[in-house]
């Protein structure tokens, strides 16, 4: 059963029904100010993994091991949620002032997506989203990856939505290096918003296709993303010994955990602010209750 009060989060410690994951990224943290960045591309636990699938169609993700941040299992009849987050940064230099973050669940991903073409890119979409298969809350998430691009550009997408109505939509890509997302609106040239934009429905179900107005140049990933939550204003400054930020979803989300499902593959989106400081590290842990 959810848990969703005081009187289940408390049965729930009585009974062992919790575990606590730690999590660390080390050097190559390598966000730009005020800029997203997946910290997949960074050594740590979880490991390194640099989006690659075969390209040309959505390929799904299922965490196992150390793919991403570790839960343990549970009973089939049982719901698992997110209780807390603690996140702590430390700065490449002494004048960054905050970080953001945002813990996903990714979803799987469009892979490999040719920056140097403006012709069509079709998409086949052979397996479903593995969780929210509905496509609520689901969004797009453009990342550079694997290859530098060389130029800003625009482009459009054509998508499916949560009511399975095919939906066209223009985009913008911004200038940015590996790992950062360049998601924009279309004709803004600075960073904007972590989704691509959409133009209906409650979420996102699959890409059908994607062209770029102009050759960006590199190669491009598209995550299939379900945010959880925030954690903003994350102390972020200088090089000295961090003070964590805590996120404690029963007192700042209404008692509304976050259900994680098996196989979900936990990581964070981080945008420091301030200084054009990039991180040296980031560690902290996750908090999960069952019932």
């Amino acid at each position: 059963m959810p848990i969703r009060n005081l009187s289940d989060t408390v049965a729930a410690y009585d009974e062992g029904r919790v575990h606590v994951q730690r999590f660390y990224k080390g050097a190559n943290v390598t966000a730009g100010d005020t800029r997203w960045h997946d910290w997949s591309f960074a050594a740590g636990q979880p490991a390194y993994d640099a989006r690659i699938g075969a390209s040309g169609q959505f390929n799904p993700y299922v965490a196992t091991k150390n793919d991403a941040i570790w839960f343990p299992p549970i009973n089939a009849d049982q719901h698992r949620h997110l209780k807390r987050v603690t996140l702590a940064t430390v700065a490449s230099g002494a004048s960054q002032t905050t970080t953001d973050g945002v813990l996903y669940d990714l979803l799987g991903v469009y892979p490999l997506i040719d920056g140097d073409s403006t012709d069509t890119q079709e998409f086949t979409n052979d397996d479903p989203l593995p969780r929210y298969a509905d496509g609520v809350g689901v969004i797009p998430v453009l990342v550079n990856h694997v290859a530098p691009m060389v130029a800003a550009s625009d482009g459009t997408m054509v998508y499916t939505d949560s009511d399975d109505v095919q939906r066209t939509v223009t985009f913008g890509v911004a200038l940015g290096g590996t790992g950062n997302v360049v998601s924009v609106q279309r004709n803004v040239t600075s960073f904007g918003a972590l989704s691509m934009p959409t133009n209906g429905g409650r979420g996102i179900k699959a890409i059908n296709s994607i062209q770029f107005n102009a050759a960006p140049g590199g190669l491009f990933s598209i995550y299939m993303v379900r945010p959880l939550t925030t954690i903003l204003n994350c102390d972020g400054a200088g090089t000295a010994d961090k003070v964590a930020t805590e996120k404690f979803l029963a007192l700042q989300n209404a008692w509304h955990y976050p259900r994680i499902y098996g196989g979900a593959w936990l990581g964070f989106f981080l945008r420091p602010n301030g200084g054009s400081r990039t991180f040296a590290s980031v560690y902290g842990y996750c908090e999960f209750i069952w019932g």
